[in-house]
């Protein structure tokens, strides 16, 4: 059987690592995180409930092994960040792992990326850093595959198996050999394409995201100068056939969304006007949210209570969050915030009620079902539905 690294131990590489050992691989998950690395060591993981429960089968723990150092391996899966600052991609998380892998791949061996990455990194880095360190010539001696993963936080197990896959490379038998592999648990459809082909479809997919936020945003927006009912508005047009619009929001977080648009628009600036237009319109909207807030308050508060900081219901995942914004725009007005949020912070033993003592009004920017339980329960007075996921109680 291969043995398997997967380099990056985080939302992705983890469930991934777990999925591949339950299916009989022998699996290394690396990571430069030592405290990660000693708690995975111990099978103790805390990413999503079904994905925590995976490690505490047997065939996994007989399968699977976790390290800061990567070994050699048939295989090498990468699965590190590729984080966007000031709009442009980094991809040296990317670059260092592909450099460690070089330092262990041997001929015959295959590297399969999943980190989201802009078009043609995999010609134009991945395979010449690796031919020039290890002089083996591509794609005879080595394969390079681009697998973009397409799993949503707070259901990756489910997404993992049953969503339709797609494989990018040059080599059939790489391709195949790629194919294989995550056939062992993908249900769904494989797609064999090109690796540039497989780049650019993940940052379509998102970018398309983006773009129909974007615009229920802007109708939002338009729609309270009017002084109408947005929900309204969205729920009949998309009575038409052909019409879908999306929920608006207060912004736009995770790790993709927000992000993967960049990755386009990085390659060509003067011919991604849509997609910046998009962005700019959904990077807008905490400081539209923030005066919407402090609008409905009769005296300027003093004191809110912020309810939910994750980028959507129900997950811990608060990676670009845009309460974060919010609160940080709330804070430079002199405004006291206390934070509740029980699934970001799960050592937080205190209920909601004792959160907003002492506060002038309360805003679920992220509405929890444990959140919107208690408020259920407690009977809070709803002062304003905003537009959104936002809600303001008296209490």
């Amino acid at each position: 059987m291969l043995k398997i690294n997967v380099v990056g131990m985080g939302y992705i590489g983890t469930p991934l690592a777990l999925l591949l050992a339950k299916n009989g691989y022998k699996v290394l998950g690396t990571d430069i995180d030592e405290e990660k690395i000693k708690k995975y060591q111990s099978f103790q993981i805390n990413i999503e409930p079904q994905v925590n429960e995976l490690i505490n089968l047997q065939e996994v723990q007989m399968n699977i092994n976790f390290s800061t150092e990567i070994e050699p391996s048939d295989v090498f899966i990468i699965c590190v960040p590729t984080p966007v600052e000031n709009k442009n991609p980094n991809l040296d998380y990317v670059v260092n792992a592909a450099n460690h892998i070089s330092k262990k791949i041997k001929k015959g061996n295959l590297v399969i990326l999943e980190s989201t990455v802009p078009p043609n990194t995999c010609q134009k880095i991945i395979i010449p850093l690796i031919s020039r360190e290890t002089n083996l010539k591509f794609p005879d001696q080595f394969g390079v595959i681009h697998c973009p993963e397409r799993a949503l936080p707070g259901n990756i197990l489910f997404e993992y198996e049953n969503n339709v896959r797609i494989i990018g490379g040059i080599g059939d038998n790489w391709l195949e050999k790629a194919k294989n592999i995550y056939k062992s648990f993908v249900k769904n459809e494989i797609i064999l394409t090109t690796d540039t082909s497989a780049e650019f479809i993940k940052l379509a997919e998102n970018s398309f995201r983006d773009v129909n936020i974007a615009f229920a945003n802007q109708i939002k927006v338009l729609a309270s100068e009017l002084k109408l009912d947005v929900h309204e508005i969205i729920s009949i047009a998309n009575k038409h056939p052909r019409v879908n619009i999306l929920n608006p929001g207060i912004g736009v977080g995770g790790h993709c969304i927000p992000v993967d648009p960049y990755f386009l628009i990085s390659q060509s600036p003067s011919n991604s006007k849509l997609l910046k237009a998009a962005r700019d319109m959904n990077n807008s909207m905490p400081e539209y949210t923030t005066k919407i807030i402090i609008g409905k308050f009769k005296v300027f508060p003093k004191k809110i209570c912020i309810a939910g900081i994750s980028y959507k219901p129900n997950v811990s995942d608060s990676r670009e969050s845009p309460v974060f914004e919010i609160i940080e725009k709330l804070k430079a007005k002199n405004i006291e915030i206390v934070i509740y949020d029980p699934l970001v912070y799960p050592n937080q033993e205190e209920k909601l009620t004792n959160f907003v003592k002492g506060c002038d009004g309360m805003i679920v920017t992220v509405p929890h079902k444990t959140i919107m339980d208690e408020l259920e329960h407690h009977k809070f007075e709803i002062l304003d539905l905003l537009v959104g996921d936002k809600i303001i109680f008296s209490f």
